[in-house]
């Protein structure tokens, strides 16, 4: 019984570092999003800095 349990466990343990590296391979590339998210925070930057310069100017 052992023996079987120890097979059962090899055999997931090797389905899994398959399944990772297939993952890895394929990973996506996510400067786009990294530039798309960066602009939308300058922009919101830039707003902030416009509506407190309304503010101190009112």
């Amino acid at each position: 019984m052992d023996k079987e349990v120890r097979f059962i466990h090899d055999s997931h343990v090797g389905g899994c570092s398959e399944m990772n590296k297939k993952k890895h391979d394929s990973d996506p590339n996510l400067k786009g999003t990294l530039i798309s998210v960066l602009g939308v925070g300058i922009i919101i930057v830039v707003m902030w800095f416009a509506v407190y310069g309304l503010y101190v100017a009112r």
